[in-house]
Formats: C-alpha cells, structure tokens, sequence
C-alpha cells in the first residue's frame, strides 16, 4: 500500500508495478485510452505491458561466453512515464510562486484554457465482472435519504437497500428486493437486466455494497448492467465537476498548495472530458489508475471542493478538442516526448508527436529539479552481479538471452529516458523497451529490493543539481546532456568488449496493445510477487529431435476455491504420450499433481483448484520417437480473501449501546508457514451523511488463518465494521471482506 506524503507510514518498496494508492501522487491516466490520440500507443506505463518482443535473435555463438566480472547497480530519476505534468513537479513551481495557468501552459505546451459544462454527464465504470452470491450478492445501500428505482413506482428510505440477483426463470431474467433497514423485505420485482438507481435528496448517498474497495459511496445514481452469463457490473452516472470532487485530492494531497491543487482540477477535468462518449458504450472512464484515481464521496476534501468550485467547467484546449492532459507523479528534471514512451514492446518509436505533450526541461533558475521534495526525485536499486541480471532476465520469454554479457541503455529520448534497451548474451541479443526492461526488472528482482521507479535511468549517480541549459552541461567532463540534464547514458559496458549491435534484418515491427472497447470487461494483470524459477532447459538425446513441449493456464489469477484448467501440447508427434503436470510453491520443490495422456491431436488438460499459489510445468520422459521435454513454468495466483462473521446479519443491525460485538475475520488460503497474513479491521461511523474513520486495529492471523476482534460500541449512531487482509510478499491480490453495518441505539 502506499501513502500519500505526511501520511503515518513510510515510503515503500512494492514488488508489484503500483496500482496507484490514495496517498501517492500519481497516476498512470487511463492511458489505455490514450490510442485515441492518432499514432499513439496504449500501454499504461505503471503495468506489465503485455506484447511478447517480436526481436529476433542473433544466431547462437561457436562460444558461449562468461557472465563479466564486476556489478551493476542503477541510477534513476522520478517515478512514472513522464508525460504532461509532473505532479511533484506542480507542487514546486506553485512554492515558486506560480499560477495554476502557468504550471498547466508548461506541462501542456500550446494549449489554452476553456470552459465546458460542470453539469455535463459522465459515466464511471466502478465494479466490472461480479458473480453475486446468497453471501455477496448485488446490493445497493441509500445512506442519508430517500432514493428511488427507474421502472419502480415509489421512494424508498434512507438505510434501505436494493440487491439485484438472477430471477428462478426464464433463464436470463433478473429481480430485484428492496427492503428497509433492518433487512425487511419491501418489495420483490422482476426488472430488466439494467437497473438505475436514483438519489432522491441531496443528502443521498449510494454505497455499492459489493464493490471490494473501502471506497464505495457515491452521489450519482448506480446503473447495475446483468450480463447472460449472471454477472454485474456497475456504472456510475453523475456530473463532470461533482466526479472531479472524489478525484483531485485521491490523486494529489489536499495539503499541497492552492495553485498545485487547481493545476490538478484542471488537467484531471479535461482528462474526463476528453474521453467522454455519450452515444456509444456504457460507461466513459475507470475509477482507477487506467483512467484517474476516483474513489467518490470517501475521496472528497474540503480543498478538492474549493479548487473544483474556484475552476468551475475549465478545461485545457487543443485547437478545437479537450487536450489529452496525461500526468505523472515525478519527472526527475524534464518531461518527455509522447512517441517516444508509447513505442512497441521492442522499442520500436512508431507513434505521432502530440502538439502538447513535448518534452521540456523541469528544473528552477538555480538548476535544482521542480520535483526535488518527491521522494523518488532520486533513487537506486540494489546492486547486482552479471549473473544476477542474467537470472532475472531469463525468468522472462522477453528477455531471455542467456548468460548476459553486457546490456546496452543509450537510446534514449529528450529527457535522458531509455527508449529501448539491447540485452546480449549467450543466446543472442534481444531489444526491448525501456517500460519492458522496467517491468521485467521489477517483476524478478528479490522481493526486498528496491524497486525502479522509472525509465530514466544510468549506471552512474544521476545529479539533483545541474545547469537548466544543455548547452551549459555540456560543458561539465563526461557529461552528455538531456533535458533532465547530466545524463550520461553510456549504458552497462560489456568485460573487455563492445555491445553487440542488433542482427541485420532484426529490426521489430510495432507491437501496439489493443484500445479496449469502453464496454469491454477488463482483464486481470498478473504481477507475481514470488521470484518463478526457470526449469533447466531439456536436451536431446542422441540424434533424436528436439521435443516441444508447451503448458497453458486458464487463468493467470483466481478468486481461492475456484478451478484453473492447465494445457498441455505438443506441435507434432504427440498423440498418447504421458505427461507429468508438476506443480511447487516455491520453485524448488516439484510435486507431480497428475500424469496425463495426450490426445489424437497431441493435447491434455486437467482442471484442477489449486489450494494457494502454484508454479506449474509440465514433464515430458522422453520415447524413442521424442526426445525428453520440459515447459517453461506458468503460475496461478490464489486472490486471497477475507471472510468476515459474525454472518447472516441483516444489512444493518440493531443493537443496543455498549454492546461488544465479537468479529472474525477468516483469511483463505491461509499459509501462515510462508506468510501469516495481518488483518486491519476499519470502525467507522456516519456522521453528517459522511463515513468517518473511527478507529483501525491491526490482528495477526493465526496458523488457521483466524483474525479475531471485539469491540464494544458505546456511542449511538450508524457504524459499519470493515476488513482485509493485508497483502504479503507472497501474495499481493487481497480481497477485502464485505463490512457489517449497526444501528446503535
């Protein structure tokens, strides 16, 4: 988890590439919907960019050289892709004394700013994909005031709820329950697989029950989607300045300076804007770092409110079009050109210059960085041998080259950042991107390591101060200058010997990542937090042919007890042949989970539901037709859950004050021998139609994952009890318990 700066917890180091918390500054905006700008790519720079390199490696060597002698250790500068505003970088020119139209015509060169209607409708995609339960199903809880349902005659009142749910028949129908506060059933209806519902009063407010997020109340009306194979998805439909107001201070501290605060309003406003579309698909933005960081009425401040009143509707302009105002959390010295970060997985440059996302330098008259207060305005990794690099390389099908031998940095954009990066080694040479690079490094590296925050990026310290002017760095020995300024970018230099120049012919083709439909569901990004162990690479005996033996999962993340089905294929020659499926927790330790006989067409299969996080690779013996084979190893992650009791309690429960109520969390899977899980309890109340953080208790859970936990309510009111379990090095995709609610009287 991270926390936004002057927040009780430190700076971390996660293993993960960062969903962007609530308490850091920054987001990856939605750049899944970038490709709308003409020849840009859509890789969102803060996750795994997914193409596999289309590189081509060089031939073998006669000689398979050494890893060098010698370390490495990385030098970098800011956190993020580096496009449009620095959000640190904001902070520091408005304690320069700048206005927010002079920190917005910097970072948005050539724009102007306009204005568009505060009340203009936007949509917020804000649950996708949920299969109800008769323990979580699809409820909609109104707090603060009456509420009301499209098609359902009547208002309803406040602490009632609405929960949606497959009719018994026809197949494909839908009904809903409405009942009041205490859990009473109202109504029952049959209703249309899309549902909206409505604050009646201002005061309303609608909590999305099932939403896995403590951030789940909104003030627009909930319009709940069914889809045919029985899940929901829910949509938020409310006005452009009152969706601003759960997104400038969950994006930026609401302590920051006024002026930083109002840039924030305005580039995140013309964000939205630009990516509205009202006559096609169900919904316009993410609620999250695909989009921007919105989190509703909980996200809201009294500062977020006042810059979005005092900016009213203005929006930055692009001739006659919302500009794409992408922003980041710290640049390091400069920002960068868009074609130069949205290339092809193979660093391959092949979008369109965007007017006003240009690089340009970010640093005071006096030479110090406008980011200088972030803490990733500098940082290192950890140092690593040759052979290190090389294991962690070789984890990854894109970037596995053997023992490496040196490793080249020096194509890089305006502002110093790695554009593509050669790796060469003993298998040959492959290039892939700077983003690649970052992701694979990140993924593989030991998980207490430090992480790297970004693209820019040398093997020598990057200086915090230097000349704004090129020109002026130039002059400094050794030094070649970038915007960022003093970046030398000479790259890893290989043990006694050049780098390796790509193969003639080798040259990528573009690789761009699809723009998903604004109805698509989004898919799962699977991070493992666990360092996978290559399996040793099989051998041939004799002059029997190679085998080629592949394995697939179903799925790269399951919600725990649910099934994953593994594949196994050979291309050719495969028909009846026995194969071993393997699994290990840990990458060292196989255990045969079953032997499976292939088909007429060489393929098996088995569906399985693994207890926790496995590895899997399939082993093939070998046959006097076929040589002995091995897969490369896939994984599944188990998404940890958290179950809370007491169950089976009305929506909202009665009780009297001084009550002591006991509480347990169950943690599933639970593995206290690798990882005992810490569960943080979250007592709130509701005041002034608010929820309002009362206390946290932190509790370990024990060797069968039980946390428990009494509290006793002593003041009268509505409360609501939540938890999670916090995400370990082993497994970072909790999902939090859905909370209880009392009435104490």
């Amino acid at each position: 988890m991270f926390h936004r700066p002057g927040t009780a917890a430190g700076d971390p180091t996660p293993r993960v590439p960062p969903r962007v918390p609530a308490f850091v500054p920054f987001v990856v905006a939605a750049l899944l919907a970038f490709a709308s700008i003409p020849g840009s790519a859509a890789t969102v720079a803060a996750v795994d960019p997914t193409p596999t390199p289309s590189a081509t490696t060089s031939p073998a060597p006669t000689t398979v050289p050494t890893s060098p002698a010698g370390s490495v250790t990385f030098y970098g500068r800011g956190y993020g892709h580096g496009l449009g505003m620095s959000q640190y970088g904001a902070r520091g020119r408005a304690l320069a004394g700048q206005l927010a139209p002079q920190i917005l015509a910097h970072y948005y060169q050539g724009t102007t700013l306009a204005t568009v209607d505060p009340a203009t409708p936007i949509r917020i995609l804000v649950v996708s994909g949920f299969l109800p339960s008769s323990s979580r199903p699809a409820r909609v809880v109104a707090h603060g005031g009456p509420w009301t349902v499209d098609g359902v005659p009547g208002s309803w009142p406040a602490e009632g709820s609405a929960t949606m749910t497959p009719a018994a028949s026809p197949a494909g129908s839908w009904q809903l329950t409405i009942a009041d506060a205490t859990g009473a059933v109202l109504l029952v209806a049959p209703v249309a697989s899309s549902v909206r519902i409505r604050p009646a009063g201002p005061a309303t407010q609608l909590q999305v029950w099932f939403k896995p997020s403590y951030y789940d109340t909104y003030r627009g009306t909930i319009r709940l989607i069914g889809s045919g194979s029985g899940t929901i998805t829910a949509i938020e439909e409310t006005a452009l300045d009152t969706y601003l107001l759960g997104v400038v201070t969950s994006e930026m501290p609401a302590n920051w300076p006024v002026e930083a605060l109002k840039a924030q309003a305005i580039a995140a406003r013309s964000f939205a804007a630009a990516h509205l579309h009202p006559t096609t698909g169900s919904w316009d933005v993410y609620d999250d770092t695909r989009s921007q960081v919105y989190h509703g009425v909980l996200g809201e401040s009294a500062a977020g409110t006042a810059v979005v009143a005092a900016t009213a509707g203005q929006v930055l302009m692009a001739g006659s079009s919302v500009a794409m105002t992408l922003f980041h959390s710290s640049d390091g010295g400069a920002t960068e050109n868009n074609e130069d970060v949205y290339v092809s997985a193979t660093g391959t440059v092949y979008g369109q210059p965007v007017s006003y996302l240009r690089g340009s330098p970010d640093r005071a008259p006096d030479g110090t960085s406008y980011d200088a207060s972030s803490p990733y305005a500098s940082w290192q990794t950890a140092t690593y041998t040759y052979a290190q690099l090389s294991t962690v390389f070789d984890a990854d099908p894109r970037s596995n080259i053997g023992d490496l031998s040196s490793i080249d940095l020096s194509n890089r954009g305006v502002s110093g950042r790695v554009i593509s990066v050669t790796l060469v080694g003993s298998l040959g040479t492959l290039t892939v991107s700077g983003d690649v690079f970052r992701s694979i490094f990140n993924q593989y590296t030991p998980a207490t390591d430090p992480y790297m925050w970004s693209t820019l990026i040398d093997t020598a310290p990057l200086p915090d101060v230097c000349p704004p002017d090129p020109a002026a760095a130039n002059a400094i020995p050794g030094i070649t200058a970038t915007l960022a300024g003093c970046v030398v970018g000479a790259g890893v230099p290989s043990a006694g010997a050049n780098t390796t120049p790509p193969p003639a012919g080798a040259t990528p083709m573009p690789t761009p990542t699809p723009t998903p439909s604004p109805t698509a569901t989004p898919s799962t990004t699977l991070t493992p937090v666990l360092t996978p162990v290559s399996p040793p690479s099989s051998s041939a005996v004799g002059s029997t042919p190679s085998t080629v033996l592949t394995l697939a999962a179903s799925a790269a993340v399951i919600t725990w007890a649910s099934p994953v089905t593994l594949s196994i294929r050979f291309p050719a020659n495969g028909a009846n042949r026995t194969v071993a499926l393997q699994g290990t927790r840990d990458g060292v330790a196989w255990t045969t989970i079953a032997n499976l006989v292939t088909d007429g067409t060489g393929s098996a299969s088995l569906t399985y539901r693994p207890p926790t996080n496995l590895f899997y690779r399939a082993v093939f013996g070998g046959a006097p037709d076929l040589a002995p084979a091995l897969s490369a190893t896939v994984r599944t992650v188990v998404r940890q859950i958290a179950l809370l009791r007491p169950a089976g309690s009305p929506i909202v429960q009665a009780i009297a004050r001084n009550t002591t109520v006991a509480f347990t969390t169950i943690v599933r899977p639970a593995r206290p021998e690798l990882a005992p899980a810490t569960v943080t309890y979250r007592i709130s109340q509701l005041v002034a139609g608010r929820w309002t953080l009362v206390a946290t208790r932190n509790v370990v859970a024990d060797a069968n994952g039980l946390a428990p936990l009494a509290w006793t309510f002593t003041t009268p009111g509505r409360w609501s009890v939540s938890s999670a379990a916090n995400p370990t090095p082993y497994n970072a995709n909790s999902m939090p318990a859905m909370p209880k609610f009392f009435l104490v009287r």
